[in-house]
C-alpha cells in the first residue's frame, strides 16, 4: 500500500511530518503529492547520520565533515538526503560548539562530565536518527541548532 507524506501541526505549533496511507488521508491534512523516500534515499539519509562518526577517526571537526560531504553531494538530486542530512549537520554543528564550551569549562572543573554526557547524547541521537531515516521516517533531533537551513 502506498504511503503519503503527511504535515501536521503538533505540539506547540511545530510543525511534523509523518507518512501516512491514504486511507487516513481524510483524517488529516496531507500532502498527497509527496511520497515515501525510495531506498537508494533512505540508505543515504542514513549514511548522513553515520557519518558523523568520522569524528571518532578525525577528532577536532570530523563529526561535522561527514554529514558535510553526504549533504553536500546528495542534496540536489535526493531531497530526503537534503532534508536528513541538513539534520545531522545542524546536530553536529551544536555538539562541536557545545564541546568547544565543555572544553573551556575543564578549568573549572565541570568540563570533564559535560564532554562524557555529550558523547553519549551524541551517539545515542546518532543511533536513533539512523534507524529512523533508514526506515523513511523524518527525524528531528530535539536539541539542534538550526545553523543550515536549505
Amino acid at each position: 500500500m502506498a504511503r503519503a507524506l503527511c504535515h501536521t501541526t503538533g505540539q506547540a505549533g511545530l510543525l511534523r511530518r509523518h507518512f501516512v496511507t491514504p486511507s487516513l488521508r481524510h483524517t488529516r491534512q496531507c500532502d498527497m503529492t509527496d511520497v515515501a523516500p525510495a531506498a537508494e534515499e533512505r540508505k543515504w539519509a542514513a549514511i548522513a547520520h553515520v557519518a558523523a562518526l568520522a569524528g571518532i577517526l578525525m577528532p577536532f571537526g570530523g563529526a561535522v565533515l561527514g554529514p558535510l560531504v553526504v549533504w553536500f553531494l546528495k542534496k540536489d538530486s535526493m531531497p530526503f538526503v537534503a532534508d536528513q542530512g541538513r539534520e545531522a549537520l545542524n546536530f553536529q554543528l551544536t555538539v562541536f560548539i557545545a564541546m568547544a564550551v565543555s572544553t573551556l569549562l575543564i578549568f573549572v572543573g565541570i568540563g570533564v562530565p559535560l564532554i562524557l554526557l555529550l558523547c553519549i547524547v551524541d551517539l545515542v541521537y546518532i543511533w536513533v536518527a539512523t534507524f529512523k531515516a533508514s526506515e523513511g521516517e523524518v527525524y528531528r533531533y530535539p536539541v539542534a541548532l538550526r545553523f543550515v537551513t536549505k
